[in-house]
């Protein structure tokens, strides 16, 4: 059974008579754009027209063009854009500007409001100047009416003055009356008469106004080709008309020349006084009146379509469009039927092929001859440009002398371009068909088919349009060409993109070439080769045929990365092949290893059966359940195939239906399982989802594939309402006959390319911001909510997982709260839901969250210590030096620390503790110095680590230097009296007492003397006063008074308090007690209840009392070194005092030998 259909057929819209959602606006608009910027580059939804038009430097099929001849100004009707451009030109009539200095119809250049309205066009067809007036007449076609432009100065987008066909600016309604109108598509004006010829096409007439003074809607005087106003029938006869068109006045003998479109003539008529619906007195095109056939000769026409007068050289200018040229009559006397004299566009009156060219037309249109300079002004429609020739004297076939309309590259005139709106550009688009995307490069591809190559736009990080113009083209040498010919380096009409990320390869489906190109795009050059082909032998090949390695209008491809296979939708062979394609493997016009759709390769008929289709077009694969998706466009319909590497076989049955209850019915349907000419397919591997670019309804379905039904329904829509609405829009939330889904499951989102729209679309869904969870902490509060943006409806979530205990989940807003009872760690997988009316739109993320005791943090005062002394001695007058550790960590934690050290010589004496949050505990360290060298300096680190500690390890560095040697000092005679036996005494001073600072342990002469109460302790030499009062009770925490503050002034002076005195006993304080208690009484652990750690009890008093009034407690002097600085220099200094005095024991040695 054979189903042939036409392919691009419209589809036939069934309204269902139930849905499952409610029929309220679903629409979700796009998030970004491709391929329509403004004047400032913003992006813009709502024009459609291609190559980013409207632009300032072209056109959209350009229908007619009329001069100014005393201002010297042209006016060109720029059909598609909906507007009149008005160029200057220089006393000549020359062209002086490629870009125009007015517009009229639109509001800008680079607007287009198609309405009907006082100053909006909707479609200009046909012009006329009024030189005496200053008036430019515009047929406006599709609003049935003429306006009336006052132009003797003129402000782009200004108001029309008048209206012809209608009764006021905003009625356009078709009218059958004396004064209305209906297609008006020419006109021309009468100088000396002041009356206005107005060709209505649809009514198959010629109307005739009186325009000396308009009144708004006024009725026609005469008309031609009718009898009256009345009547509107085709007729091919000396009286009547069947589609006309354009219109030329012949002044000096009041002749009106009327293209007669669908009789394939050129009729004229006296005018100098008219009777309704008299003779015409003569034809061209035809030999009679009564004849309406087509032709390519000297004397026939194939599609006349506008005219122009030649007064001076009573010459006629015919353009026949669709035989691509323009021909030129003499008609100073007419013989019906005669020859051309002259042909423009083509070499001779046989030839009609369309070219782009120098002397090339192709679908000529308005024209407008100049006597003054003798220029003939042409709108080659076709080629979107506007010519002009020297018709002083022609030859056939001769070439144009100006091109407007096209420049390239470098900004020079092109002839060969063809374009619409200034032909290609790197930020505009002419029919985009499918796209692919590199993950991995940030790329997307686009098929600019009509502009015949391969955008390429760099993507951002996230996938995100990063520049709106293309960054590289393929199948041109630059973004401004559109050279349409068979090479290694050209593409005709791309349509099937698939892209393979691991060998960075583009295969592109150069469908009218009949062949697959192969790119390698690691790194791109414009215009580059292709590396492979396919379905042809050779790079010039280019013919349709069946077999197992040829094409017939190759279109959708999709590549399966895993076992390297290429499927290629043979789309008028109704089959897909099967290529294997490993890099280094593949080779021009191999054979397939498969065939689906077909019993074998050399089949094509058109089948509608469970293994037979109509057509390939979108194809899309599932990498993970080895099936392939392909949409059977002609028979609405998307196949589900299973083609793991064990299973497939040629001719294959699908394994299911999308679109129809079964595979042997092709309704187009618009319901919510329905299709109408499907043609792109995207998949989601990671949610399984099947997007569906259900063109001929304008609009993308999605389909749940984890498990497929036949027939099943689609679980929402992108570009319509509802499901049984089909919506044809170029707004930012519409769609217009798009036929590719590309989806990127980076970023959750969809580009469609809108071919009707000229556009690449982005639509975002529903996305989980959220990268990661923080941990949380048992008995800690704990609240992070899952953050998502690009919502259309309304947003909930839920979970599928467990939370750790004491934690719970809100799935109205996302929230996860509460305080974890236990530590746990959990994995679970949280689902945004966007719900629509239409259905939902999801993302899924899978997160960790651990629960563990709050953290401790280690932290120490001091960071450093040191020491000093003699060789082979202990430390003199140091003792136990002390460290305090505070567990600064989240409350509720415990710091189980360990301290080690790094050298032998330094002794730990409490090496482990445990502290809850805030409290602390001192580290006690001692030195032993007798296995190290004299004269040395050395350095040990001492680490304290836990490893729940945010912060752990963390170390304290210890230096000790070492004397020389053990010598003494003493006075005496007999044998050195006074020595002693151990260590050194210090060189004696007027002194009479000593004090040791812990940190430093620098022993300072001193002086000391009492000022009433408080005794002074003096520093020599330039020391400053320290006042010191004795303290005389029990201090501890929460003491406050003036003996607290003498404690903390001691405490800071002898660097154990690093803070300002407050007069207030806190836990700095009791700190500082006990790391000095730990130093100087060796009390480095306990209570103050206990042992009176922590308090200043009678021990400690009576210690820092002696201390402070028995030694040197100044920390700066006279020079103004820090006291830091002044440890460094006494620390020195000292170290070469030892020096010194184990060179004065030897000299002493010596002479007593």
């Amino acid at each position: 059974m054979n189903f042939r259909k036409t392919k691009y057929s419209i589809a036939v819209l069934l309204f269902a008579f139930w849905q499952v959602f409610p029929a309220t606006a679903a629409l979700i608009d796009a998030s970004g754009l491709l391929g329509h910027t403004d004047g400032s580059g913003n992006v813009v939804y709502e024009i459609p027209n291609p190559n980013n038009g409207p632009s300032v430097n072209g056109f959209e099929s350009p229908g007619d063009v009329v001069i100014d001849n005393q201002n010297h100004r042209m006016f060109v009707a720029d059909l598609n854009n909906a507007r009149v451009l008005v160029f200057s030109l220089d006393s000549g009539n020359n062209i002086v500007s490629n870009t125009p200095a007015y517009v009229l119809g639109q509001a800008d250049f680079y607007s287009i409001t198609a309405t009907s309205s006082i100053n909006r066009l909707a479609y200009p067809s046909a012009l006329a100047y009024d030189a005496s007036s200053s008036r430019l007449f515009v047929a406006d076609q599709t609003n049935n009416r003429v306006l009336v432009y006052d132009v003797a100065s003129i402000t782009n987008g200004e108001d029309a003055i008048n209206v012809l066909g209608q009764s006021n600016f905003t009625d356009n309604t078709d009218n059958l009356t004396a004064g209305g109108l209906n297609g008006p598509r020419g006109l021309a004006y009468d100088t000396s008469s002041s009356r206005l010829f107005v060709a209505d096409g649809s009514h198959n007439r010629v109307m005739v106004f009186d325009v000396s003074s308009i009144t708004n809607g006024e009725d026609a005087i005469n008309v031609l080709g009718k009898s009256d106003f009345g009547t509107s029938d085709q007729e091919t006869t000396i009286n009547g008309l069947s589609g006309p068109r354009g219109l030329s006045y012949d002044a000096s003998s009041s002749i009106l020349f009327v293209v007669d479109v669908e009789n394939y003539r050129v009729v004229s008529f006296n005018v100098s006084s008219i009777t309704d619906g008299e003779d015409a007195i003569n034809v061209l095109g035809q030999t009679d009146f009564i004849s309406s056939s087509t032709n390519t000769t000297q004397g026939s026409f194939a599609g006349p379509l506008n005219i122009t007068y030649d007064s001076g050289g009573a010459r006629l200018f015919v353009s026949d469009n669709t035989n691509n040229r323009v021909m030129v009559f003499d008609v100073s006397s007419i013989t019906n039927g005669e020859d051309a004299i002259n042909v423009l566009g083509q070499a001779d009156f046989t030839s009609s092929v369309g070219t782009t060219t120098q002397s090339g037309l192709s679908g000529p249109s308005g024209l407008f001859y100049d006597v003054s300079s003798a220029k003939l002004f042409l709108c080659d429609l076709g080629s979107n440009r506007v010519l002009t020739y020297d018709a002083s004297s022609l030859s056939d076939g001769e070439n144009a002398t100006y091109a407007l309309g096209h420049l390239n590259g470098s900004g020079n005139i092109s002839y060969e371009m063809d374009g619409p709106n200034g032909g290609p550009k790197p930020d505009g688009l002419n029919y985009p068909y499918l796209s692919a995307l590199d993950p991995v490069n940030h790329r997307l591809f686009v098929g600019d088919q009509l502009n015949y190559r391969v955008l390429v736009f760099n993507l951002d990080s996230n996938n995100n349009i990063s520049s709106l113009s293309a960054a590289n083209v393929l199948g041109q040498e630059d973004l401004y060409s559109n050279k349409r010919n068979v090479a290694q380096d050209r593409v005709g009409r791309p349509y099937g993109l698939a892209y393979d990320a691991s060998s960075s390869r583009l295969f592109v489906a150069d469908g009218e070439n009949h062949r697959v190109m192969v790119f390698d795009v690691s790194s791109i050059t414009n215009g580059e080769d292709a590396i492979n082909v396919l379905g042809q032998a050779d790079f010039t090949s280019n013919s349709p045929d069946i077999g197992d390695n040829r094409f017939n209008f190759p279109f959708g491809l999709t590549y399966d990365a895993t076992n390297k296979r290429l499927f290629v939708g043979d789309s008028a062979n109704a089959r897909v092949l099967v290529f294997d394609v490993y890099p280094g493997v593949i080779t021009n016009g191999q054979s397939a290893s498969c065939v689906l759709g077909q019993p074998g390769f050399n089949t094509s008929s058109q089948e509608l059966t469970q293994s037979q289709i109509a057509s390939a077009d979108g194809l899309a694969y599932d990498e993970s359940g080895s099936r392939l998706f392909l949409s059977d466009s002609l028979n609405s319909r998307v196949l589900v195939y299973d083609v793991s590497t064990s299973t497939i076989t040629n001719g294959k049955n699908a394994s299911n239906v999308l679109g129809q209850p079964n595979f042997t019915t092709a309704n187009q349907l618009t319901t919510q399982s329905g299709l109408a000419s499907p043609y792109g397919l995207s998949y989601d591997n990671l949610y399984k989802r099947l997007f569906v670019a259900d063109s001929g309804n304008s609009r993308i379905l999605i389909f749940d594939a984890t498990s497929i039904s036949n027939n099943e329904n689609a679980v929402n829509v992108i570009g319509a309402p509802d499901f049984t609405t089909t919506e044809y829009s170029f707004a930012q939330n519409g769609i217009n006959g798009s036929p590719s889904a590309l989806f990127d499951p980076t970023e959750n989102r969809l580009f469609t390319t809108d071919y009707g729209g000229n556009r690449v679309s982005v639509f975002s869904m529903v996305k989980i911001n959220t990268a990661s969870l923080p941990n949380a902490s048992v008995g800690s509060a704990y609240s992070q909510s899952i953050s998502t943006t690009s919502t259309h409806g309304a947003l909930s979530y839920a979970i599928t997982g467990s939370l750790p205990a004491g934690l719970s989940f809100n799935t109205s807003t996302g929230a996860i709260t509460g305080t974890p009872t236990s530590t746990a760690s959990s994995t679970f997988t949280i689902e945004a839901r966007d719900t629509v009316s239409t259905g939902y739109f999801f993302d899924r993320k899978v997160f960790s969250l651990t629960t563990s005791n709050p953290s401790p943090s280690i932290s120490l005062s001091p960071t450093s210590l040191s020491y000093t002394a003699s060789a082979g001695a202990s430390v003199s007058n140091q003792g136990v030096q002390g460290v305090v550790i505070t567990n600064a960590g989240a409350s509720s934690s415990v710091l189980n620390w360990v301290a080690t050290s790094s050298a032998s010589w330094l002794t730990i004496t409490t090496s482990s503790g445990s502290l809850v949050a805030g409290a602390t505990s001192t580290i006690g360290f001692s030195a032993n110095p007798t296995s190290l060298s004299a004269g040395s300096v050395n350095n040990a680190t001492a680490t304290i680590t836990d490893s729940s500690a945010t912060n752990s390890p963390q170390t304290i560095s210890v230096t000790i230097t070492i004397g020389s040697a053990t010598v003494s000092a003493g006075g005496g005679g007999g044998g050195g009296g006074g020595g002693g036996g151990g260590g050194y005494t210090p060189i004696p001073t007027t002194t009479t007492a000593t004090s040791t600072i812990a940190t430093s342990t620098i022993t300072t002469s001193t002086s000391s003397t009492t000022t009433g109460n408080n005794p002074t302790i003096t520093t020599s030499p330039g020391s400053q006063s320290f006042s010191f009062k004795p303290l005389y009770r029990y201090l501890s925490l929460g003491s406050t008074g003036t003996d607290v503050t003498e404690l903390q002034r001691f405490l800071i002076a002898t660097g154990f308090l690093k803070a300002t005195p407050t007069g207030y006993f806190g836990p700095l304080t009791r700190t500082a007690v006990q790391a000095y208690q730990c130093s100087r009484n060796k009390l480095c652990s306990g209570s103050e209840i206990a042992n009176g750690y922590g308090g200043v009890g009678p021990l400690t008093r009576s210690k820092i009392n002696s201390e402070a009034l028995g030694g040197a407690l100044s920390t700066t002097n006279s020079s103004g070194m820090t006291r830091e600085e002044m440890l460094i220099l006494i620390e020195k200094l000292k170290a070469q005092l030892v020096v010194l005095i184990a060179k004065l024991a030897a000299l002493i040695q010596s002479g007593a030998r």
